[in-house]
């Protein structure tokens, strides 16, 4: 699994080689440090990354990880109406 960089950080590989990660960047999680794969999920550094879609050349937005709060870009509903006037 792949993850993507959402947020810049710098991250300290066997407490002492620094490496600057940009936002964008991805961790492959089967070849990286499982220090650096706990500390991107557990801070919100990262998140899934998204496979392309063959024929498209955009990119598509990141997967959040478990446990992160849930996003939606639709707005919350209106409450109800009360149908009864007050006096």
């Amino acid at each position: 699994m792949k993850l993507k960089v959402t947020k810049p950080f710098d991250f300290a590989h066997r407490g002492c080689e620094v490496k600057r990660y940009a936002k964008g960047e991805e961790i492959d999680t089967d070849t990286a440090d499982p220090e650096l794969v706990k500390v991107v999920t557990d801070e919100g550094w990262a998140a899934k990354a998204r496979a392309k879609a063959e024929g498209q050349g955009g990119k598509e937005p990141a997967d959040p990880l478990p446990g992160d709060p849930p996003g939606s870009d639709e707005p919350d509903p209106a409450p109800p109406e009360d149908p009864a006037p007050q006096p």
